[in-house]
């Protein structure tokens, strides 16, 4: 069975502490669920097959509140995170111009869909399982980022399943034989631009 592709979630680390974010300013436009890197203090989106990463965009890159007027003006996604926000607890940007990024670092996990031709445990052209390292690659249809286990740059490595009892195939899950899968990937310290914390 294929299952659609899911956007990346990043799940809390398995120390019990949350996932550190940071803010950035973007480089260029980055979708929310962008894996990211980082290149003199500005990010851009990874793209497919990178060697490198420093996180997941925790909103699209125009949802701040630059160059907005007040109302009664008409508002656009520009106000989504909200002037009045402003500095309150690391969540939204101190800058009208920056994003937030949940970077990466040891024991965080990404819940990811494996690419369509991808078989969990058995099926497709090049399986998956518990320990296979994979990739990044970019789903051409809704263009989130899939676990690509025959890109050329394994930057992750496949260290469990998501738990999900509910809904249909477990929660999206995904059972033996099935493409696209859902899987947890912890990114290979080599290949993180960040650590936890910084």
């Amino acid at each position: 069975m294929l299952l659609p592709p899911r956007a990346p979630l990043i799940r809390n680390s398995a120390l019990g502490t949350g996932v550190p974010h940071e803010n950035y300013t973007p480089a260029s436009h980055i979708n929310d669920a962008d894996f990211v890197t980082e290149t003199a203090g500005t990010i851009a989106s990874s793209g497919p097959n990178p060697t490198l990463v420093l996180g997941i965009a925790e909103h699209d890159s125009n949802a701040n509140w630059g160059g907005q007027a007040p109302p009664p003006a008409a508002q656009n996604i520009q106000n989504v995170l909200g002037a009045s926000n402003v500095g309150l607890g690391g969540l939204v940007s101190p800058s009208p111009a920056q994003t937030i990024v949940a970077t990466l670092g040891p024991n965080i996990g990404v819940e990811m869909s494996l690419t369509p031709t991808t078989g969990w445990i058995t099926g497709g052209a090049q399986q998956a399982n518990l320990g296979t390292l994979v990739g990044l690659a970019v789903d051409a249809t809704t263009g989130y980022y899939i676990a690509d286990p025959t890109a050329s740059h394994l930057i992750g490595r496949i260290f469990a399943k998501p738990f999900a009892p509910n809904g249909p195939f477990g929660g999206g899950s995904g059972f033996a034989g099935d493409l696209g899968a859902r899987v947890l990937v912890e990114f290979l310290p080599a290949a993180l631009q960040a650590t936890q914390g910084e």
